[in-house]
């Protein structure tokens, strides 16, 4: 006996398993956590041939459920001096892979709908360059999310 598959079954499930797959990944996807940075400031101080930068940010949790974790790029050969939001001093990680990037861990999460402050110290050589009788500095800053608040300050020697 052969089989012959009948076209408008075949089409059917197909339907039934693209429209299970699509519930599948609206779930997932949005069970995320969305972060918006209400602020973002950027205070770079120029020391020689460093430069020690701030970055106060001021983030927003707009999703359902609590922010446990986030992350945030720095230039590649960044040293982290202290990470900490409004509650104290918050434990890091650092991965180099891709540039550089910082991981931390909330200890106490930031639930939804709150506001919480985040200060990320930190020092690199790689933003600025001695050319012949003055420096040149250099920061690129690629923000993933369109931000309606940016300041950055410059102090220079």
């Amino acid at each position: 006996m052969n089989y012959t598959p009948k076209p408008i079954e075949d089409i059917q499930k197909m339907k039934k398993f693209y429209f299970v797959l699509l519930i599948f990944l609206l779930i997932f996807s949005s069970s995320a956590y969305a972060v918006e940075f209400r602020s973002y400031k950027i205070v770079s101080e120029i020391t020689g041939d460093e430069v020690r930068e701030e970055l106060l940010i001021n983030l927003f949790n707009d999703g359902s459920t609590d922010l446990k974790t986030a992350f945030i790029s720095a230039p590649l050969d960044s040293e982290v001096i202290a990470v900490s939001d409004s509650y104290g001093d918050l434990q890091y990680q650092i991965s180099t892979k891709r540039g550089t990037k910082i991981d931390f861990n909330f200890t106490i999460p930031v639930e939804p709908l709150e506001e919480r402050l985040l200060r990320i110290r930190l020092k690199t050589k790689s933003l600025v360059t001695r050319r012949n009788d003055y420096f040149e500095y250099l920061l690129v800053f690629t923000p993933k999310q369109d931000l309606s608040d940016f300041e950055h300050v410059l102090k220079l020697p």
